[in-house]
């Protein structure tokens, strides 16, 4: 089976407006954080953008051992993030949240990890502040010793249904534009930023 990202066709509603893109701004980056512990603890790598202001949509691909590491799940940190799975949604949770999904990549049977989780999360208002954590990618230590890399990718997608017939890239950042007092956009002239991927490590302590 090909690597390529197969994403569901909520997720791709979730996320279609903002990936309507218009020009290119101001670049940014989007950092994965580090952290240590021992084997059969769980981490938590902070996903970090450098200048938020702007920003509504985020989508990327985390890259990881999947013989050393589980992805355990999206940790919430101080923005208010919600999943974007879910069939139904309150005015006030569309206007504030930051809606989510996640796809921690399965092939083969018994399904085995492939390694790759592809993330994307969008916002009607568009997010502020410096150096912003939009939440933590946990994740179960299963063996190793020493520093192992996650690294940050940009997300490749392939949904018919969804309109992807063709391996797409999909651009890491996207700006917004003036909600209406719903939390819906009035206009989808999206700017895209240009982004720089940094990676992170979480360092196995096996003694």
């Amino acid at each position: 089976m090909s690597h390529i990202k197969r994403i569901s066709v909520l997720f791709t509603i979730l996320l279609a407006a903002l990936f309507l893109i218009s020009g290119q701004a101001a670049a940014k980056t989007l950092t994965a954080g580090a952290a240590s512990g021992a084997i059969d603890a769980e981490v938590s790598i902070p996903i970090t953008i450098d200048n938020p202001t702007g920003v509504g949509g985020v989508a990327f691909t985390l890259a990881y051992p999947s013989t050393i590491f589980e992805f355990v799940r999206l940790e919430q940190v101080g923005k208010v993030i919600t999943d974007g799975s879910n069939a139904s949604y309150t005015t006030d949770e569309i206007k504030a949240d930051l809606f989510f999904q996640v796809n921690d990549e399965k092939i083969g049977t018994p399904a085995a990890a492939t390694g790759r989780v592809m993330v994307a999360a969008a916002t009607a208002q568009a997010l502020t502040g410096t150096n912003l954590v939009l939440f933590n990618a946990r994740f179960k230590i299963k063996g190793g010793d020493g520093t192992y890399p996650i690294n940050v990718l940009d997300t490749i997608v392939q949904n018919a249904s969804a309109g992807y017939t063709a391996p797409a890239h999909l651009p890491v950042l996207v700006g917004t534009t003036d909600p209406d007092n719903t939390g819906k956009y009035t206009s989808t002239d999206f700017p895209v930023y240009a982004a720089t991927l940094v990676p992170g490590g979480i360092t196995v302590n096996a003694a």
